[in-house]
């Protein structure tokens, strides 16, 4: 659990830093061109620094003038904690929306999914006979196969293994990808650490026992959401530079 001492003696910095990285995603923005993904994933990955920000500053003052002092120890904990978190998420939240756009508006990626959704239909039709199988099996065949032929990967799973096959991410940023969603993942239990867990990201290393709110460390959130943020400039700036990926430029937007 963080307490509101452990939060105020943390903010302050963690805010600074915040901020600090929406200037450095501002200048990048103002730098890029018009009506391009670049400049999109610059505004976003802006808007999600200059977010966190406010709801630090917000949070801060709320405590100094004694607004949540009813409330409940362990409420307050999980609250600061969510608070401290949600610049990791809202980052995932973006990244996710971007990778699906740009799945949406290339020509070559697009060609990727329908020859992995060719290749899982083949597999069924393999081991499905319908001369042989019940009536039932083979609607389940003629189901699924309808399913697949509309399928778009939105599942971060999905989007990384494709990402991965055409060589736009690397093994260390899959991996940190990988963490990243972990902690997503443990918003069913308050986002209270399932199991032990263990992150090693930007040289560091953070550690939660099971059970341990992981908001409690305030500037690894923010570490995450940096990772992800370089990440994301990364894979697009090398879909928008290879014209293989044949980009549709209609609506680069969310």
């Amino acid at each position: 659990m963080i307490y509101k001492s452990e939060f105020l003696a943390e903010c302050s910095a963690v805010e600074t830093l915040t901020s600090k990285y929406a200037n450095i995603w501002g200048s990048d923005l103002k730098s890029l061109p018009l009506e391009t993904y670049k400049r999109v994933w610059a505004s976003h990955a802006e808007d999600v620094f200059n977010l966190h920000s406010l709801r630090l500053r917000g949070a801060m003052t709320a405590l100094h003038q004694g607004v949540y002092d009813h409330v409940t120890d362990n409420n307050m904990g999980l609250f600061l904690g969510t608070t401290s978190l949600q610049v990791c998420l809202d980052m995932q939240n973006v990244f996710e929306r971007m990778m699906v756009l740009l799945l949406k508006s290339s020509n070559k990626l697009q060609e990727d999914v329908s020859k992995s959704i060719e290749k899982s239909i083949g597999c069924l039709e393999r081991f499905i006979d319908p001369k042989t199988q019940e009536e039932s099996c083979v609607q389940q065949l003629k189901d699924y196969k309808r399913y697949l032929s509309n399928y778009q990967p939105k599942s971060m799973k999905s989007i990384k293994s494709l990402l991965m096959e055409n060589g736009l991410l690397t093994v260390d940023q899959n991996k940190i990808l990988s963490q990243a969603w972990r902690i997503r993942n443990q918003k069913h239990a308050n986002y209270r650490a399932t199991s032990d867990m263990k992150f090693s990201i930007a040289g560091r290393t953070y550690v939660f026992k099971k059970g341990e709110d992981i908001g409690t460390e305030m500037d690894f959130p923010l570490i995450v959401a940096t990772e992800i943020a370089e990440i994301g400039k990364s894979v697009v700036h090398a879909i928008e530079s290879d014209k293989r990926y044949e980009l549709s430029y209609a609506s680069n937007g969310y």
